[in-house]
């Protein structure tokens, strides 16, 4: 098995892990009030897709230059 053969379009740009190993949080910023006639709290939705392997918090896909 050579180098190329550990990599795939799968794999993380930002660090050496693949897909399956991110999982998105999602979280929000701002005051604790809800919306009108919602049970939602007000504040900005802030989401990323983090590794469970490593403290990568932003998965990226490998692009391969064949695909451009």
């Amino acid at each position: 098995m050579t180098d190329d053969d550990m990599t795939s379009s799968t794999d993380c740009t930002n660090c050496t892990h693949s897909k399956d190993d991110h999982h998105l949080v999602l979280g929000r910023s701002g005051g604790g009030d809800f919306l009108a006639g919602t049970s939602m709290p007000s504040g900005k939705l802030k989401s990323n897709i983090s590794c469970t392997k490593c403290p990568c918090n932003n998965y990226a896909p490998v692009i391969d230059s064949d695909e451009q």
